[in-house]
């Protein structure tokens, strides 16, 4: 009975609910859902219409940013007539394609604007909140890259070997939703010539790939993972992917382009910071404010990253210019620093608001508030490392001179002590002058008798004890002079100067002053304030210090994205997100969205540390898989849904960067010069007229250009033709992805370049050392050094043949022009 009656007041309850709805329709005259305004109609406003009809003058005199504004006349009558839209001035010029002027709206966007109108036209927000929300061309504060980090789950994977590796497993999951198969594993002999590129920029020995080949297993190949990381040479390669990104150059730029010869200070320190996995966070916060956290030359180092770019050094004429240029300058700066640390293009900001991302002009201008005190110039930097090292050697010289003197005074004491034994019974008097010596000290005795006399009388062991204490005073001589060189160095940094109170320069110009700000960052990351509380006169130490603190805070998930897709855009050819310097709307969108939020989690979590997170990516299946010898159907099958490999079904081959190239042939040919830092070689010549610095490139010879390739002096306009060949950027912007073009010029310079005659030369010398007198196996050792592998049967045949009528400088010249030599 009780369920009876409980059904009952159920169904009663059901009917009068439908009864008051129907009711309540029915006295509105529309059954039709209600259009929200915010959520419907201003992203519509926002997307195509408020960027002329809004502001202190807008188009037909029609501002769609306030409803009170709105909702008046305009020039050509009423816009918008509430349930009347064949009144509405908006409405009509929508309908008939009018407006907006170039792109028209879609059907959809139409209809959702003609039944606001009917429904009323109740407005929303007012006034509205242009970035609020992302629409279809732009993007708003809930943009997917200024949310906060998120840790997603790590998908469940049931497919051997693909089992237990994060990376793989989301890989795996992408894959499987597209209908594609990973490939296996690459053979031995490729997998570790990639990873010896890509993570040290040379290539193994012969004897390391043997070694890996004979045992190509898991624990193996972490082992070799962890040795290259360990390697100096990781951060001369992975320093030069940064210096793309900073557009480090040796030059000025612009008309003048004056060479900074004391700015590979920065470079250094970045290869050095790199090696010793400085964390990321602070990597980032000592280009921002080293000079203020770090005294001595590494600070001042650091914050090279500030005038790593071009400078003009001649602004001269009006007030005006000066002041364009000076805006100019600060536009570029801060372009770069938000492309390098955000993935955001803050400087499209600088005459209006952003036309895509959710930045206004006003928060341009106060971020350039932030870096308003950026100078550039050289100054006089004292090392304490430096200072530490000359004292140390000064007092090692010290010890060194005193031994060398007992040994050289005793000797001549013995030396003299032999001749007065020999002296006839009756000697001549001295003389005044010689009573006189003979009471001063045993410096004296120097001039008494002839150094080769003296060296004679010592016997085996004290000679060689001398004449190794000699060597050693001059190599710590050597060092001293040059010790003493660094340790008040020239370094061409940033030079602060008082920060400025700045005002918003309305359309950019310098002539049109609006309001005042204070140093600040965006609003629109979500979880991180963009409020520094300072004053617009606040000083400049304090500016730049709350800009590093705003950008290297653990609530900025940029920090940590925009890193991790860079890194793995390097290790992939393209990144998770194909524009590593924007991630923005006008950027690429990613193709493994929870893959790039595990991976910047585990990194930030991590403690911003590099190398594990280079570890977590080469160690994958997905880094390893083979790029050669897939089935045909395979491959066809992932042509068809994946041309590009985004879903990564296969691995990737890709061209060698120019200096890689540069590196590898000095490296087979024997001539690799380790040396590492200190100022760069210079195989350009500079030649000064009338105020302009001109760049050649010239065919320097010797041990000293032999060096990597990131020594290189490096000035704008200052082309290689070896170099600039292989698409080698010119720093006079950043660069975060190289073009990669194939053309007969690269094919004529690994022909006739002379450095690589040279070096052809020298590879040729090297095999005959190795292998002399044996054809076959030079031949061997060639494609071994050069391409990891032992040559085919018909290879061998052709290089056998190339080398007996032409010789091995022949042969080595050919290996250096295959596509196994330049590619990975």
């Amino acid at each position: 009975m009780k369920k009876s009656m409980h059904a009952v007041v159920v169904t009663l309850a059901l009917l009068i609910g439908v009864c008051l709805s129907t009711r309540c329709e029915a006295q509105s005259g529309n059954t039709e859902s209600e259009i929200d305004f915010d959520k419907h109609v201003a992203p519509i406003l926002v997307s195509h219409c408020t960027e002329c009809h809004s502001g202190a003058d807008p188009e037909g005199g029609l501002s769609l940013l306030d409803a009170t504004l709105a909702m008046s006349e305009s020039d050509s009558g009423l816009a918008i007539v509430p349930h009347d839209p064949t009144n509405s001035e908006l409405w009509t010029r929508v309908d008939a394609d009018e407006m907006p002027p170039k792109h028209p709206l879609q059907d959809d966007e139409k209809q959702t604007l003609k039944r606001w109108i009917e429904q009323g036209a109740r407005w929303g927000t007012s006034p509205i909140d242009p970035y609020a929300s992302s629409t279809s061309t732009r993007a708003g504060r809930d943009w997917w890259s200024l949310q906060p980090l998120r840790n997603p789950r790590v998908p469940a994977v049931d497919h051997d070997p693909w089992v237990g590796h994060p990376v793989d497993a989301f890989v795996w999951n992408r894959l499987h939703a597209a209908d594609l198969e990973p490939s296996p594993v690459a053979d031995p002999r490729t997998l570790i010539r990639r990873l010896f590129f890509d993570l040290i920029g040379l290539p193994p020995t012969p004897e390391q790939v043997a070694a890996f080949a004979a045992s190509p297993l898991d624990a193996a190949y972490e082992k070799i993972v962890d040795e290259l990381l360990a390697s100096k040479h990781y951060g001369e390669r992975w320093g030069r992917h940064w210096l793309d990104v900073v557009r480090f150059g040796e030059s000025d730029g612009f008309e003048r382009n004056a060479p900074r010869n004391n700015a590979w200070h920065y470079r250094d320190w970045v290869i050095r910071s790199l090696n010793d996995d400085l964390p990321y966070d602070e990597f980032v916060r000592q280009q921002l404010i080293g000079d203020l956290t770090s005294a001595g030359i590494d600070g001042a180092a650091a914050t090279g990253f500030w005038v790593a770019g071009v400078h003009n050094t001649v602004v001269g004429g009006s007030p005006r210019m000066k002041e364009l240029a000076r805006q100019d300058e600060l536009e570029e700066v801060l372009g770069t620093l938000g492309q390098t640390f955000l993935g955001l293009t803050i400087h499209c900001a600088r005459c209006h608001d952003h036309k895509f991302d959710p930045i206004s002009q006003k928060e341009f201008y106060q971020m350039a508030s932030s870096i308003s005190g950026l100078g550039y110039g050289e100054r006089l930097e004292p090392s304490p490392r430096d200072v530490e090292r000359l004292n140390v050697l000064d007092s090692e010289l010290v010890a060194l001179q005193n031994e060398l003197s007992l040994i050289e005074n005793e000797a001549k004491r013995a030396v003299l002590a032999n001749r007065k034994a020999a002296t006839p019974p009756f000697p001549e008097p001295p003389s005044a002058e010689a009573a006189q010596a003979s009471a001063s000290s045993d410096v004296r005795v120097t001039n008494d008798v002839s150094e080769q006399a003296w060296l004679d009388s010592l016997d085996p062991a004290s000679r060689d004890r001398y004449q190794a204490l000699r060597s050693s005073m001059a190599e710590k001589g050597k060092a001293r002079s040059e010790c003493a060189a660094q340790a008040n160095a020239k370094i061409y940094t940033l030079i602060a100067k008082p920060g400025v109170k700045t005002n918003v320069l309305l359309r950019g110009d310098p002539a049109n002053v609006g309001e005042e700000v204070a140093p600040a960052g965006l609003a629109s990351i979500a979880g991180l304030s963009g409020d520094f509380k300072l004053a617009p006169d606040a000083p400049e130490a304090e500016r730049r210090r709350k800009l590093a603190e705003w950008i290297t805070n653990d609530a900025n998930p940029l920090l940590a994205r925009v890193m991790v897709n860079r890194i793995w855009h390097y290790h992939f050819g393209v990144g998770i997100v194909d524009t590593p310097n924007d991630l923005g709307f006008n950027g690429g969108r990613p193709t493994h969205p929870d893959l790039l939020e595990h991976l910047a989690w585990q990194f930030r979590e991590g403690g911003y540390r590099m190398k594990p997170l280079h570890r977590a990516m080469v160690t994958s299946r997905t880094y390893r898989q083979a790029s050669r010898g897939i089935s045909p159907s395979q491959r066809a099958k992932g042509e068809a849904i994946d041309t590009n490999n985004r879903l990564r079904w296969r691995g990737t081959s890709h061209r060698l960067e120019a200096e890689v190239i540069r590196d590898a042939i000095l490296s087979v040919s024997g001539k690799l010069q380790e040396t590492m830092g200190g100022p760069s070689f210079v195989d350009v010549s500079v030649t000064v007229n009338n105020g302009t610095t001109y760049y050649e490139p010239i065919d320097a010879n010797g041990d000293a250009f032999e060096r990597r390739t990131v020594y290189r002096f490096n000035p704008r306009g200052g082309r290689s033709a070896l170099l600039d060949t292989f698409d080698c950027p010119d720093p006079a912007s950043t660069a975060p992805r190289r073009a990669v073009t194939t053309t007969p010029l690269q094919a004529l310079s690994l022909m006739n370049n002379a450095f690589v005659l040279r070096m052809a030369d020298h590879f040729a010398q090297r095999l005959q050392t190795e292998s002399p007198g044996d054809v076959s196996a030079q031949v061997t050792r060639a494609w071994q050094l050069a391409i990891c592998r032992d040559p085919s049967p018909d290879e061998r045949t052709l290089s056998e043949r190339l080398a007996r009528n032409h010789g091995l400088s022949a042969l080595c010249r050919g290996l250096f022009n295959l596509s196994d030599f330049v590619t990975n």
